[in-house]
């Protein structure tokens, strides 16, 4: 069976067996919500809760992530590819979403948490 965290970690730059981490890594991300608040208010989102959920949160680069703002997701597409990203996942969402909706925050909010519980089961941190 794959690791799901070295398969999300795959293509992070950073995972260089050979170099450790920067001390500072982490200083360099913020999470970005695909869904601007301004969009998902406009949409008046069925679920009150979806714009705060995993689903609608992506780890990117500081630059990244002020640039891309409150832009709508098809602005935040140009966004995402023009700045080179670690960030697979939302290059993927570019490639293949033209706009992101509360359905696919809610789809990939489920995505993500039953990920992140297999890894927790795989690794006997939490049982069934």
């Amino acid at each position: 069976a794959s690791d799901w965290s070295s398969d999300v970690c795959s293509s992070d730059p950073f995972q260089n067996p050979n170099q450790p981490l920067p001390k500072t890594w982490w200083a360099t991300f913020e999470f970005e919500h695909i869904l601007a608040k301004a969009i998902a208010s406009r949409r008046s989102l069925a679920k009150e809760n979806s714009f705060d959920l995993l689903g609608n949160l992506a780890l990117l680069e500081k630059n990244i992530n002020s640039k891309a703002g409150a832009l709508p997701f098809s602005e935040k597409i140009k966004v995402y590819k023009a700045a080179p990203t670690f960030n697979q996942e939302i290059l993927a969402l570019a490639e293949t979403h033209s706009d992101f909706t509360e359905s696919d925050i809610l789809k990939r909010n489920q995505q993500i948490l039953t990920a992140v519980l297999d890894m927790l089961k795989a690794h006997n941190l939490l049982t069934d």
